[in-house]
């Protein structure tokens, strides 16, 4: 059986997938939702590592920015995709108005994988590249 932090470690991998496969299709507003929750899926893998799990997404980035970015753990940058991240997803969701380009949406996917690739490295130290 897998891990809690395995789950939401696959979570995250598969909506990236999804994400590309939606900007494929020029789904471009759908894409930045999909980046956003693999973001969110690897931000909440890491916070298990301090036994925390939240219900509201502003819990969780204020909760990642205290473990992690304050610590030093990880760079201030993935802050801001995360905090971003949600942003962007709020206003796709919910702003009738909202538009996303493809290379908005191209770069949404590229800070989710980025954000994934250092999640795996922190919770699997020992891996070897």
């Amino acid at each position: 059986m897998k891990t809690q932090q395995e789950v939401f470690i696959q979570m995250a991998k598969e909506n990236i997938k999804a994400a590309k496969l939606l900007h494929e299709g020029q789904l471009y507003r759908i894409v930045v939702s999909r980046a956003y929750y693999a973001i969110f899926y690897v931000t909440s893998a890491l916070l298990l590592e301090h036994g925390l799990t939240f219900s509201r997404h502003a819990s969780i980035i204020s909760a990642f920015a205290e473990h992690f970015v304050k610590t030093g753990r990880v760079e201030r940058e993935l802050q801001k995709y995360l905090s971003q991240g949600q942003a962007y997803r709020e206003g796709a969701d919910y702003d009738t108005g909202a538009v996303v380009t493809p290379e908005q949406s191209l770069e949404q996917i590229r800070r989710a994988e980025i954000f994934l690739s250092v999640g795996e490295k922190l919770l699997n130290p020992d891996t070897k590249e």
